[in-house]
């Protein structure tokens, strides 16, 4: 009996290990798990409508004292109005947002519900409900408040969510909103997402090796957890590492960075998961390190696309096991195919010069080459401080200031500034003012035109602006504004 029993348990474990015969209801489907990314895709879209979701969260919350067109510290109808008076009646093409067709005095409200609809689909898409029409629209939505978002929407990450968006647009079918029913992934747009990741993670090398001397002396970690824009409570902990191994940790960037890359090309699936697990576990150390607003979440998404269904599922239960053999799996959507040939002719068009950039001993980082930021350059961190600045605001209600006079500290949501307090945690979120302070703090020579927002925010404490106050923790004159700042 034990015998026999040994044999049905190996039967067991070669079936699981065999090619799955899966029937539907048209035909029979042989899938070879080696060469499946249904799993795959089911992350990466789940992960991207939580990043999608948090992503206009922070618009829903912050627009209003950010670009409001009455509370705003840069308005967008202003803003408007100087492109409309720049490009002309081709305005709508050179930079296409849905405000446009919008009167002015709608502009806030539009946001909102912007806001709001962005929420909504990113949260069925998060339950596994989407297709390709909610993917574009949620595309359209993000892409309308970026091309308004003027400095506070310049960061690198938010055409990186435009680019993965729109990729991940072509894992969808047409109409199916139901992710268990979708038909196999094409396996174009698991190479793109390759192609992406790849991207990723070579422009931020690259833009290390060739920008501060310290990525090359391997001296950077002393320095980045102690002056990146927002640490978190295990900050310090990771500052407190002995030099050595930061040193070590620098070496390690630049494989992950510099080496992982290329074994997305192999032949070898090993090769490939190693480097899935290398991207992976990097950006969950950054995530552990420090607030980076949702980037580290969002550079997860086509790092996924490294795993097939065959390493995915050696890390689940043996009953996922057999729900995921035992299911229906519909016939490929041949209808799109031809429309997703196009779009892979298009992203290897629009990479010759996000190519040609990385190549270059000029590198720029976190750029677009095309206005629909389906193909861009990234790179982060090519600089790292050695000494942290740290803009603190205070106001008195004396009309004639002197040394005898009360200064009362505004406080902030995560920036640091008060020394008794523990940093906070806000990552994915992202506190869109605290991070551009310390932009602020980084200019050796005062403000510049970069940073005319400041005199705006000044302006609008003192006057005690509802919107723009909400934009921070502590006022310390809720009654009566400030005299002086």
């Amino acid at each position: 009996l034990k015998m026999r029993q040994r044999r049905k348990d190996k039967t067991k474990e070669d079936d699981n290990n065999s090619p799955k015969i899966l029937n539907t209801e048209k035909e029979i489907t042989v899938v070879d798990l080696n060469n499946s990314y249904y799993l795959a895709r089911q992350i990466i879209l789940r992960l991207l409508g939580l990043v999608y979701f948090v992503a206009f969260l922070a618009a829903f919350n912050q627009l209003d004292g950010l670009i409001g067109t009455k509370n705003g510290l840069y308005p967008a109808d202003l803003y408007l109005r100087n492109l409309r008076s720049h490009y002309g009646d081709s305005v709508t093409w050179e930079v296409p947002t849905l405000l446009w067709f919008v009167e002015e005095a709608s502009i806030d409200s539009t946001l909102q519900w912007i806001s709001m609809v962005g929420l909504a689909f990113s949260f069925f898409l998060m339950m596994g409900f989407a297709n390709m029409i909610t993917l574009f629209m949620l595309w359209v939505l993000y892409f309308s408040i970026v091309n308004v978002g003027q400095l506070f929407y310049g960061y690198g990450w938010e055409m990186q969510l435009l680019e993965t968006g729109f990729l991940c647009m072509w894992f969808c079918p047409l109409i199916e909103l139901r992710m268990s029913k979708y038909p196999p992934p094409d396996y174009l747009i698991v190479l793109l997402n390759r192609w992406l990741i790849a991207r990723i993670m070579l422009g931020a090398g690259l833009i290390k090796i060739r920008g501060d001397p310290c990525w090359r002396d391997l001296t950077c970690m002393n320095y980045h957890y102690e002056t990146q824009p927002i640490p978190n409570p295990l900050s310090w902990y990771f500052h407190q590492f002995s030099p050595k191994f930061q040193a070590f940790s620098v070496l390690v960037n630049h494989f992950v960075e510099l080496v992982c890359p290329f074994f997305l090309i192999t032949p070898w699936g090993l090769l490939r998961n190693f480097a899935g697990i290398s991207f992976t576990g990097f950006q969950i150390l950054l995530i552990l390190s420090g607030n980076l607003s949702f980037l580290n979440w969002l550079t997860i998404i086509p790092g996924i696309a490294s795993f097939d269904d065959q390493f995915l599922l050696s890390l689940a239960s043996r009953k996922y096991r057999n729900q995921f053999a035992s299911r229906d799996v519909a016939s490929r959507d041949f209808m799109l195919k031809p429309f997703r040939w196009m779009y892979v002719a298009v992203v290897m068009y629009l990479s010759v010069s996000p190519v040609i950039n990385l190549m270059s001993p000029s590198q720029s980082m976190n750029a677009s080459f095309d206005r629909f930021k389906l193909v861009n350059t990234y790179g982060a961190f090519g600089s790292v401080g050695k000494i942290r600045n740290e803009i603190i605001f205070f106001g008195t209600s004396d009309g004639n200031p002197n040394e005898n006079s009360i200064w009362k500290e505004y406080g902030f949501k995560c920036k640091p500034g008060n020394l008794t307090e523990i940093p906070c945690i806000s990552a994915p979120y992202h506190l869109r003012l605290d991070w551009q302070i310390w932009f602020a703090a980084m200019q050796p020579h005062g403000w510049n035109a970069r940073e005319a927002w400041l005199v705006h925010f000044i302006q609008k404490l003192l006057t005690n602006n509802p919107a723009v106050l909400n934009l921070i923790s502590e006022n310390p004159f809720p009654e009566i504004p400030p005299k002086f700042l």
